[in-house]
């Protein structure tokens, strides 16, 4: 099936950046994975966090639950302890972002008006290095 919704990704130092937009369907959530994994093995064994910017982001077909739940399970393993998520108003997507989310992740999460005030606060603990 053809992709549908779209993501930037980079890393920054420890930090991987996740910018997603439109709504996803599995295709686009399994790329996005992959891309996330390859990024991630590239820091190596040091603690790293994210930056998730979900603004332009439409949610998502019930299929994409499970593989991203499973990035976050594989990503808890691999060494992510913080993640900053730029600030929208979306009940919606809050419950779908809980949806997806171990009840039981030992990451901690935060919230950030912008990329620049999230890129701070990770800075200052270190991240960027």
């Amino acid at each position: 099936m053809k992709e549908h919704g779209s993501f930037e990704i980079t890393r920054r130092g420890r930090i991987i950046e996740c910018d997603c937009s439109g709504t996803w369907n599995r295709e686009t959530a399994d790329r996005y994975c992959r891309q996330h994994r390859a990024l991630v093995r590239q820091i190596g064994s040091q603690p790293w966090a994210k930056i998730l910017d979900l603004r332009g982001w439409e949610l998502g077909t019930p299929d994409v639950v499970v593989p991203l739940r499973e990035l976050y399970v594989w990503c808890v393993l691999h060494g992510q302890v913080r993640q900053v998520n730029i600030r929208h108003q979306s009940l919606f997507k809050q419950f779908h972002l809980e949806n997806i989310v171990p009840t039981d992740s030992s990451i901690e999460f935060l919230d950030e008006d912008d990329w620049e005030a999230a890129r701070a606060r990770l800075a200052a603990e270190g991240f960027l290095s």
